[in-house]
């Protein structure tokens, strides 16, 4: 992710670090280490971008409603997940995977658990 995203600079071709490097490489790694696909980049960014703000001017009627955007985003991810198994036994070894797997009590952990985490 790392080398894609600074390429352009090793050529000599100019690169604003916060908008083009550092936002993407968060949004990419996020979405790798989950397990999500790469074509959410740009909405975990705008999110990401919407919160710090919210966060910075303590809107706390924005914050609700960005974590509510938030764990539309999760779900949405879970639902696309339980979808692709249909049944069958989740097995891929990603995290988001791994929490849908997970256990305790005896029961699954519920969407709003798992976007929690």
């Amino acid at each position: 992710i790392a080398d894609e995203l600074i390429a352009p600079a090793v050529t000599g071709v100019s690169l604003e670090v916060m908008s083009q490097l550092a936002r993407r490489f968060a949004s990419r790694v996020q979405c790798a280490f989950l397990g999500w696909s790469f074509d959410l980049e740009q909405t975990l960014i705008d999110w990401t971008l919407e919160n710090s703000r919210a966060s910075r001017d303590g809107d706390r009627e924005q914050l609700s409603k960005l974590a509510a955007q938030f764990e539309a985003i999760v779900d949405r991810q879970l639902d696309s997940r339980a979808r692709d198994v249909q049944g069958s036994t989740l097995t891929a070894s990603d995290v988001t995977s791994e929490l849908m797997r997970e256990q305790v009590h005896d029961r699954s952990l519920s969407y709003e658990e798992i976007s929690s985490i």
